[in-house]
């Protein structure tokens, strides 16, 4: 076995698989994440094949197809998130015929990782698009927006984006740059990667449900009942809707949904929606956030002797740190620097 040494980069690749191998176990009984736990299975076979065939114990390349499967499973990751319902596993097969149409041709090691980063960039890029439909349609149903987020999930992607780019730089210059250069580069590009996929397990794991108002929404949108096409009749609609929502206190709910006031009132969401962002010229999560922070206002000036926190939670906020970025957003000061200024 002296022939097969282990230099650091292997060394990191074993670390690598157990990182990825007991996350998988960690996730492996939870539906909601079947796509991280094939992409966490995925790349500690990566991993295997990686150390194989840089210890010169595997003599055909099979590690290059893999950088056309990541792209799918972080998809099928991302959608799972976002959706009540995702197709399934069958489905996503589909996706996964380049990586085995690329098989024979692996012994073109570059051509394979320049398709396969292209299908990253590809796929990482309809992810992006994806939690961002997820957040408008947050916006639009649910007053509690702000705490269903997935911003950590969006600058993930960005980064795997950049670090991909970077990737296929390195193996466009292979035969330019010398060996040295390549196998530190190569080294800090694993190095990046398991950072990567650490916290991918962490934040995943601490993820809250997700409402999934994706669904909701698009369901909304396909409805066939005939819009208000008349911006005048929208804002007559919207001003009986929020004297009603006034005089209910429906606001101070935290998690007032768009579902709920139809449920109230008994007219359609699709015309709720509408009516809402014509007649206030915002979305449903603004419109509520806004009667928020005018209740928290005339709060403050009533009794100093209650904190911050709690005049928030009577309000209708459900946490601190969406108060916070509410209150900023609506009024340009932090609650704090409101409170000096009275």
């Amino acid at each position: 076995m002296d022939s097969y040494s282990l230099v650091p980069v292997n060394i990191l690749q074993i670390v690598f698989f157990t990182l990825t191998s007991f996350g998988a176990l960690l996730v492996a009984n939870q539906r909601r994440y079947q796509g991280l736990f094939w992409l966490l299975i995925s790349t500690s076979g990566l991993m295997v094949f990686n150390l194989l065939e840089e210890t010169g114990v595997s003599e055909y390349l099979v590690s290059p197809v893999f950088s056309l499967i990541c792209g799918p499973l972080f998809y099928w990751f991302v959608r799972q998130l976002v959706y009540a319902k995702t197709a399934q596993p069958k489905h996503y097969l589909l996706h996964l015929i380049p990586a085995v149409v690329a098989l024979p041709f692996t012994h073109l090691p570059q051509l394979v990782l320049l398709v396969g980063t292209l299908s990253q960039l590809a796929y990482f890029t309809l992810s992006v698009l994806l939690v961002r439909q997820y957040h408008r349609a947050n916006q639009e149903l649910r007053s509690d927006a702000y705490t269903l987020q997935l911003k950590w999930l969006s600058k993930l992607l960005v980064v795997v984006i950049v670090l991909s780019i970077v990737d296929l730089t390195r193996v466009n210059l292979q035969p330019y740059l010398p060996i040295p250069l390549l196998k530190t580069w190569y080294f800090y590009m694993q190095l990046a990667y398991f950072i990567l996929f650490g916290v991918l397990i962490f934040k995943a794991m601490r993820q809250p449900e997700t409402f999934q108002s994706l669904s909701e929404f698009e369901a909304i949108e396909a409805t066939t009942s005939k819009p208000i096409e008349d911006k005048g009749q929208a804002v007559t609609l919207f001003n009986q809707i929020h004297q009603y929502i006034l005089q209910q206190q429906s606001y101070l709910q935290p998690r007032l949904s768009l579902k709920d006031l139809h449920r109230e009132l008994g007219i359609n969401e699709k015309e709720l929606s509408w009516a809402i962002n014509n007649g206030s010229q915002h979305n449903f999560c603004d419109y509520i956030n806004q009667l928020r922070v005018q209740h928290f206002k005339s709060l403050s000036q009533q009794d100093s002797r209650v904190s911050i926190l709690q005049m928030a939670m009577d309000s209708g906020f459900s946490s601190k740190s969406s108060f916070n970025a509410v209150f900023k957003k609506h009024s340009g000061l932090t609650p704090s620097e409101y409170l000096k200024s009275l």
